[in-house]
């Protein structure tokens, strides 16, 4: 028996919340400290950026240290994260020398019958061939028909993506590079032990481990202390005859287990500093210390809303011209025209108004690229 051990797309120093995802990653280390595999594969991603900070590096050190004393060999598939071939970056270069037993795979290598596959930015022919004449992959690539998210879009065919007919003949195909856990037949997406952005969901997220010798003995076991990030947005229109408390506490999902929340906030209306400060009270209350963010914005009324919307959908062909104009041209469909000809103060308002607010996004562009 040749026991081994999947992980893949760490991302160390992600950058939020980095201790959560650091005790996910110690409890996986827990796990191969009783497993004691015969080898452990991280399929790539180590890190979130090709130059991580001198913290992740610290924890990435500790970390690789664990994993080479639980296994016999480490080895380590360099993602899409970890190199840049022009730049001539190479931010895992340091792991090998860290242990005797840790190998880290720069270019496709065969193995007997199983290919190791790093990421590869743009596949080529060369590159489709070797997985044909192998049973056995272990890769960092994109799938084409694989879910990208929970929304349902796909990979799609792009240069550093594979299209599965490639693997159905397959016996065993494990991924990594795609952070959304999928399976068809035998192929594999493994997913990242944690969400890597807000709104991505970390249930049924878990870890492959099987026997080389015997691939039906393979088994998925759960990332323990892992968690999700939720994207809360809520509409509240402020009225005057109901206790904002009681109208914001129905409007806010309940709290669940092992799920931060980033709430979003539109209110009708002036936000005044005591009306934020009231919300954020009560957002606090709900989501005690699993509130990550809060942000609480003003907006217009649903029926300027509406008028805007319809503003975009008539003028969205005029690219070359101003928007005061796309404005104007607006008002001067026959079903507005003779409400505004009737009211040329109104008119004259309206497109004063527009005008300042697209000044101010302009001016607020300017300051932010200067």
């Amino acid at each position: 028996m040749t026991r081994a051990a999947f992980i893949t797309d760490t991302h160390i120093g992600l950058g939020f919340k980095d201790d959560r995802v650091y005790k996910v990653l110690n409890s996986y280390a827990d796990a191969m400290d009783r497993l004691q595999p015969d080898v452990i594969f991280h399929l790539g991603d180590v890190f979130h950026t090709k130059r991580p900070a001198a913290d992740a590096i610290e924890f990435a050190t500790t970390w690789f240290t664990r994993l080479a004393q639980a296994a016999t060999t480490v080895v380590v598939l360099a993602g899409g994260h970890d190199t840049d071939a022009h730049m001539g970056i190479t931010a895992i270069d340091f792991l090998d020398d860290l242990s005797d037993n840790i190998k880290i795979i720069l270019e496709p290598e065969s193995l007997g019958n199983i290919l190791l596959m790093p990421y590869i930015r743009r596949l080529e022919n060369k590159h489709l061939k070797m997985l044909t004449q192998h049973d056995i992959v272990f890769m960092h690539q994109g799938i084409a028909d694989a879910p990208l998210d929970n929304q349902g879009r796909k990979y799609g065919t792009v240069m550093d993506a594979v299209n599965s007919e490639y693997l159905h003949h397959l016996c065993l195909c494990l991924n990594g590079h795609m952070h959304t856990p999928w399976t068809s037949g035998n192929i594999h997406v493994i997913g990242s032990p944690y969400p890597t952005r807000r709104g991505m969901l970390a249930d049924s997220r878990s870890y492959p481990v099987l026997d080389l010798e015997n691939l039906d003995d393979l088994t998925f076991y759960n990332y323990e202390d892992t968690f999700s990030l939720k994207k809360v947005n809520v509409e509240y229109d402020p009225d005057p005859d109901l206790k904002l408390k009681n109208d914001l506490y129905r409007a806010l999902p309940p709290r669940e287990t092992n799920v931060f929340y980033y709430v979003d906030i539109a209110v009708t209306g002036q936000v005044t500093q005591a009306l934020y400060l009231e919300i954020r009270k009560i957002v606090e209350s709900v989501y005690k210390k699993q509130l990550d963010d809060l942000s609480v914005i003003s907006v217009l009324p649903h029926d300027q809303r509406d008028a805007i919307d319809s503003l975009k959908r008539a003028t969205r062909k005029m690219e070359n011209t101003s928007p005061v104009a796309m404005m104007q041209v607006w008002m001067e469909d026959r079903r507005r025209k003779a409400y505004f000809d009737a009211n040329p103060k109104l008119r004259e308002r309206m497109v004063a108004a527009f005008g300042d607010i697209v000044s101010g996004i302009s001016g607020s562009l300017d300051a932010t690229f200067d």
